[in-house]
């Protein structure tokens, strides 16, 4: 099952999966900072009649490193899907893994883990 909000590179890509690997994929296009999505993906995530063996939490944008300009409500987003959104699908997956005995969850930063700055730079200079 693949989840984001590009429905054509979703498309794209289950068809090179299908192709490459002759696996079924499902497509599910959502913007997980949408509640409605998020939970729409979340009950999918944790569907016990049709399991998911492997979690992998990948979403993420980059902001400017200048949190003091930044919108604080793109920050706030930032924050939700870079932290909250991994948080509640890898509870949901992880009620399922749990009563089947086995399962993988996956938690992918980029760089950006590398730089202190949290959702704010390091070493304001103020």
């Amino acid at each position: 099952m693949l989840a984001a909000r590009d429905r054509d590179a979703l498309d794209t890509l289950s068809a090179r999966l299908r192709a490459t690997h002759g696996v079924e994929v499902e497509v599910v296009a959502a913007d997980l900072l949408d509640p409605r999505h998020r939970v729409e993906v979340e009950s999918r995530v944790a569907d016990d009649e049709r399991p998911i063996e492997i979690l992998v939490n990948n979403a993420g944008f980059g902001l400017s490193l200048a949190f003091e300009r930044n919108d604080i409500d793109d920050e706030v987003r930032h924050l939700q899907l870079h932290v909250e959104v991994p948080m509640r699908l890898t509870h949901a997956a992880l009620g399922v893994m749990a009563a089947r005995g086995h399962g993988r969850i996956l938690n992918v930063a980029s760089v950006a883990a590398f730089i202190p700055r949290s959702t704010a730079r390091a070493g304001g200079g103020w």
